[in-house]
């Protein structure tokens, strides 16, 4: 160190003597007990006769972490005190439990009582593919003055009340053919919902859905996800013929009406138009998604400090519609950015975030087509993963 003569500044020298470089004579791998050892191995970017360098133990680390089984991942030499050139790599690994079960039980205004539970085993046949389902149903309860009134023409009973959702989904950490920074995930979903409005109408809406993620993270901090899916949705409204009878017959009553009344009908009749965006009977909708995400916060689940930013697109098309529906099949892109920003400030070590997000719907509509056959964008065929 040189210091200057009124020692307010200094110049630091610094000697390096780099020491010989070591070759990978092997790989012993330790702590895996339930994880398949050719798997280790096979997410390892260091090669057996190639250089021991930091930049492929980072780039192991990583991939062995992205299989989600660990929780802490170690990569050393072997006796790292003795020089040698030639060294055997540690890959130390610390499993985590396996399975986990989480039980829910409440009560909704919109749903009733509500019964739930997720169950997860996180490393089938010790290959790292994990399997997760959520299940949830409720029985909806009528209570005056406080939950939604069914229309007194218009009032479910039974099992009619009885909603639910069920989704299974199974997430593959690498694809073989792909290399080791690809995964896949195949999520499924079975949903059953009761909609009423105390004025006009309730809709029950029974959709099955399969959804099949490819995803790629060459590079660090840069997910992008392809995903096409497919949804089956029967709709059933209570207390009228079809459901394009009973927008045409409201739309009806609004041309009747004047001045601030009107207005307040068209506003009604467009958010009606919203809910039921299906026609009656089975419909099947197929979607391609393509999203991107940069990833700079410091932790994913707990983060403090750094920027999320993701954008996604998305075309979505009837396949099939009943016979009650009429014109051209709809095509809809659906267009939708987010940004995200944390930081922690001083006092009380209290986070803030700030999110701002932005989309747009552009209707693909053939000439002559109905604006009741148009496509709600925001209804997702299975759930993202």
């Amino acid at each position: 160190v040189l210091r200057s003569p009124d020692r307010t500044r200094a110049r630091v020298r610094f000697a390096i003597h780099e020491g010989p470089r070591v070759r990978v004579g092997g790989v012993r791998v330790e702590g895996a007990v339930r994880t398949a050892e050719p798997l280790i191995r096979q997410r390892l970017a260091l090669q057996v006769g190639g250089f021991y360098l930091l930049s492929t133990v980072r780039v192991s680390q990583r991939r062995l972490d992205q299989l989600g089984v660990f929780s802490g991942v170690n990569i050393t030499l072997d006796d790292p005190d003795i020089e040698a050139p030639v060294k055997t790599v540690v890959v130390q690994v610390t499993e985590r439990r396996p399975q986990a079960f989480e039980a829910r039980f409440g009560y909704s205004l919109g749903q009733g009582v509500r019964l739930g539970f997720e169950y997860s085993y996180l490393n089938i046949l010790g290959a790292a593919v994990s399997l997760t389902l959520r299940a949830e149903v409720g029985y909806f309860i009528e209570i005056p003055g406080l939950t939604p009134v069914f229309p007194g023409s218009v009032r479910p009973e039974g099992i009619a009340l009885l909603q639910y959702r069920v989704t299974p989904s199974l997430n593959f950490p690498y694809v073989p053919l792909l290399g080791p920074d690809f995964s896949a995930s195949l999520d499924l979903a079975a949903e059953s919902r009761l909609t009423t409005d105390s004025l006009f109408y309730t809709y029950s809406l029974d959709s099955r859905g399969v959804a099949l993620s490819l995803v790629n993270r060459t590079v660090r901090n840069l997910t992008l996800t392809l995903t096409p899916e497919v949804q089956q949705a029967t709709a059933r409204l209570y207390g009228a013929d079809t459901i394009r009878a009973f927008i045409e017959s409201l739309q009806t009553q609004c041309n009747t009406l004047m001045g601030s009344a009107a207005d307040r009908c068209r506003l009604r009749l467009s958010t009606l138009q919203q809910q039921l965006r299906f026609p009656d009977g089975d419909n099947v909708l197929g979607s391609v998604r393509l999203g991107a995400a940069y990833d700079r916060r410091d932790s994913q689940f707990n983060p403090t400090r750094g920027l999320y930013l993701s954008l996604s697109t998305a075309i979505l098309r009837y396949l099939l519609r009943p016979d009650t529906a009429t014109g051209p099949a709809p095509t809809t892109l659906h267009l939708e950015g987010r940004a995200t920003v944390y930081a922690q400030l001083p006092v009380l070590r209290i986070v803030f975030a700030s999110s701002l997000r932005a989309g747009m719907n552009v209707q693909l509509v053939t000439p002559g087509e109905s604006a009741l056959d148009r496509v709600d964008p925001d209804a997702d065929p299975a759930p993202a993963h």
